[in-house]
């Protein structure tokens, strides 16, 4: 799966809190004077958010608030401590915030929803099923938000397009993951994430440290990640053949390195399955050589098991090797 479906970690600790598409901009964040008909959605968007007791149970009791907050991040940044806090998922924006910074938060929480096991006692202060609350969180930010090109050019809106493609494939329904992932690939291009390297996308949200900003780099690869994990299982073409993200970053974890070579050799694998003839076979011994490079420029210690318990707390890259 794309996040985990089922690990162990450590309940999350929640602080109690009462135009036209973008082009290429510096990295910043922007404070967006809403219209008037941008405030109505966020005040729409914003009476769905559950209350704030509720969103610190949901989080307490899901397994998926860390890998939802480090999902765009790599994990020399996790490990550096330059991601937000999964607590950051408690905080409830204000209605006058952006409308995809309050979307972004309300697809966080149904990813934390879908992911908390069924034995694990949830007690809320709504009646409504999770089940009905998720499917009306979804189906309400991509009426209002998704497919609303003013709105999604932003960091968050990105952040949002992919935690819904996220959410679909999870629950099994890869032909929409597919489509959203593939409009996220689309709204990104034309912000020129491709092109801004390690600087951090422009955001709409101005309470965030900039040292937790997403940055382009990483939010390319991801797009691209899942994108091509996507069209391998579908049978359908990459989205994108740049590789650029696999250039040698000494910072990288092994992990970074990994799945970087893994997203290479999956857009390998697609072109392969399309190719005819005897060009078909020297492509597969050239992934299958590939594949064993990747593996051996590996440290010897990173194929064994983490050794984690109900009891300890797992350090943030081991948490993310389980989760993906």
């Amino acid at each position: 799966m794309l996040v985990p479906l089922r690990h162990k970690t450590s309940p999350v600790a929640c602080p109690s809190v009462s135009g036209d598409l973008p082009t290429p901009a510096p990295s910043q964040t922007e404070t967006s004077v809403l219209t008037p008909k941008h405030t109505k959605l966020s005040k729409t968007l914003y009476d769905l958010l559950p209350c704030q007791q509720d969103i610190d149970a949901i989080t307490a009791a899901s397994p998926a608030a860390s890998s939802v907050i480090s999902f765009f991040s790599h994990y020399r940044d996790v490990a550096a401590g330059k991601t937000a806090a999964p607590s950051s998922i408690c905080v409830i924006p204000s209605p006058t915030s952006h409308p995809a910074v309050i979307a972004k938060r309300l697809m966080q929480l149904t990813n934390c929803i879908q992911q908390i096991q069924p034995a694990t006692p949830l007690k809320l202060v709504t009646p409504e099923p999770v089940r009905c609350m998720m499917v009306k969180f979804v189906s309400k930010v991509c009426d209002l938000v998704a497919y609303n090109d003013d709105l999604v050019g932003y960091a968050e809106g990105l952040e949002t397009l992919a935690l819904i493609s996220l959410y679909h494939a999870n629950a099994g329904n890869l032909r929409k993951s597919w489509l959203m992932l593939r409009r996220a690939i689309s709204v990104a291009q034309l912000m020129g994430v491709d092109r801004l390297g390690d600087k951090a996308l422009k955001s709409a949200d101005p309470t965030p440290s900039p040292q937790t900003w997403i940055k382009a780099k990483a939010m390319w690869f991801r797009l691209n990640f899942t994108d091509r994990y996507l069209s391998l299982l579908l049978g359908l073409p990459a989205g994108t053949d740049d590789n650029s993200f696999l250039t040698e970053d000494p910072d990288d974890e092994p992990t970074d390195k990994l799945e970087k070579q893994h997203t290479v050799v999956m857009g390998a694998i697609i072109k392969r399955n399309s190719s005819k003839g005897d060009a078909s076979f020297n492509m597969t011994q050239s992934i299958d050589y590939d594949l064993e490079v990747a593996a051996r420029n590996l440290p010897s210690n990173f194929w064994k098991l983490p050794q984690i318990d109900g009891t300890e707390e797992a350090n943030p890259i081991e948490r993310m090797r389980i989760s993906k």
